[in-house]
């Protein structure tokens, strides 16, 4: 049966099998394969096995998901192969005991430098382009306009009661 090994030190549970069907991975409490790291998304992604093959699907992670620092949206991962997600690293083994490699005691993020450069001062119109997804905030839009709203509801109520006396 495939199993997930976590290299990175650090984590309580090492190892997990990885069933027939779809297992969750991610920050959050309600994954099949709860992973407490900051640089794992709550959702971060999937294992889908079938007949024993695994292959994995990131969720849109924010920090993503890569195997040999290439990023993938979705790979097979055969026996021994080791991929990382966020910043913790993981191996695919056939569940007969400790994994081929060696335990890592940190994985490294590469990160673009966020540094100002002086030229950057001189009002150009330059984007700057960041490693990291951005995540759309409905949510946020519509609490503004929601508060737009019950600020104008609040206004005109006001403006009326001052008119009536």
């Amino acid at each position: 049966m495939p199993t997930l090994y976590i290299l990175t030190e650090g984590f309580p549970n090492k190892s997990f099998e990885l069933r027939e069907g779809v297992t969750t991975v991610g920050r959050d409490d309600d994954n099949a394969i709860h992973v407490p790291d900051s640089s794992l998304s709550g959702n971060h992604g999937q294992f889908v096995v079938s007949n024993g093959a695994v292959v994995f699907q990131d969720l849109d992670s924010t920090n993503g998901s890569f195997i040999d620092d290439n990023p993938i949206a979705e790979a097979p991962l055969p026996v021994g192969t080791i991929f990382r997600l966020g910043s913790v690293v993981m191996q695919i083994g056939n569940g007969g005991g400790a994994p081929a490699a060696s335990k890592r005691t940190t994985s490294v993020i590469m990160v673009a430098p966020a540094g100002i450069k002086p030229g950057d001062l001189r009002g150009g119109t330059g984007q700057i382009h960041s490693p990291f997804k951005h995540k759309k905030s409905i949510g946020t839009k519509v609490f503004n306009i929601i508060l737009i709203i019950v600020g104008i509801a609040i206004a005109v109520l006001l403006g009326m009661t001052i008119l009536k006396t």
